[in-house]
Formats: C-alpha cells, structure tokens, sequence
C-alpha cells in the first residue's frame, strides 16, 4: 500500500470521526487540512520518484549530488507529512493515538527535567549561530566549485534556521508548562 493509500484511508477515519458542526455541515477547517496534508504525501512521493528519475539521467556528478540531496529532502518531507497525518487524525479521534510524533493517548504524563528549557535554548542558540556561520562560508566559497559548495553551506544555514524555529516551539513550551 503506498503512502497515499495510507493517507487516504487515514483521512476517511478522520473525517468519520469528527462531528458535524451545529449547522450539520463537516467541519471545514479539518476537511481542508486533511485534504492538503493527504496531497503533499502524494506530491512528495511523485517528487521523489521525479527527482529518482532525474538523478539517473544527469551525468555531471555535481548536479547528482544536489539531485540526490534533494531525494533525501524530498523523503523527509514524505515522512513528516505522514507523522502529521498521524498527529492530526490523533487530535481529532484521540483513540488512534501516535506514538510517533509524540502524543498521549491517556492521562499518563512524564514530567520534563527542570534544565530541560535551558537546554533547549542552548541548542537553539547553537543553531542560531551555525546558520550565520553557514552562511559566511556560503559566500566565501560563492566562486568555488562552481558554487557548489556555497549552495552546500547555504541549505545547511536554512536547515539551521528551521532547526532553531523548532527548537524555539519546544522552548516555549517547555516554558509555559514550567
């Protein structure tokens, strides 16, 4: 079964279980974001498999090894979208509980180390300044390797960044429950 097939079956769980609102009508709001979220896992599994085909017909091994980084984006986009697919049909039908990312299906809950926030804000930090870092090495190197390089560093600086903007969301919330 492929991941749209999953997602689609998902979808129709999810839908079943969320009641109408008063005027009898699905609720909007959650039609619409399961609807999105089942196409992206669609679209990132055409992606990938665009992407696959491509890598393939390129001889130029830098152009390969974007390529080929892109199909490595590409499935971790799939993969997140299939955990949210999971969170979401978790948050309207609590009984279908996912563990992978990250919710309770009960009252049970861990407490969380008091440094734990602290913690998170120092690798948030840490991230903050490898992006910068990152990108001062993207443009020193903008002639070299025929900008290879430099698009290197420049995906890694916003892999830093979206890095710190998660770590910042579990910041805040380790901080609005301390």
């Amino acid at each position: 079964m492929t991941g749209s097939e999953i997602a689609d079956r998902l979808w129709q769980g999810v839908l079943a279980a969320v009641p109408a609102s008063e005027s009898g009508r699905e609720d909007s709001l959650t039609s619409s974001l399961s609807r999105t979220i089942a196409g992206h896992i669609a679209e990132e599994e055409s992606s990938i498999a665009a992407h696959s085909e491509l890598v393939e017909a390129v001889a130029d091994p830098a152009a390969r090894a974007v390529l080929t980084e892109l199909i490595r984006d590409e499935a971790r986009h799939h993969e997140m979208f299939s955990r949210m697919a999971e969170q979401f049909a978790y948050e309207a039908a609590p009984w279908s509980h996912s563990p992978e990312f990250g919710a309770q299906a009960s009252g049970e809950h861990a407490t969380t180390d008091p440094q734990a926030a602290k913690r998170v804000r120092d690798l948030r930090n840490h991230e903050h300044h490898s992006a910068r870092h990152m990108r001062r090495l993207a443009d020193k190197s903008r002639e070299e390797y025929s900008g290879l390089l430099s698009l290197m560093f420049e995906a890694i600086a916003m892999d830093s960044k979206k890095h710190e903007k998660r770590l910042s969301f579990v910041e805040q919330r380790l901080t609005d429950q301390g």
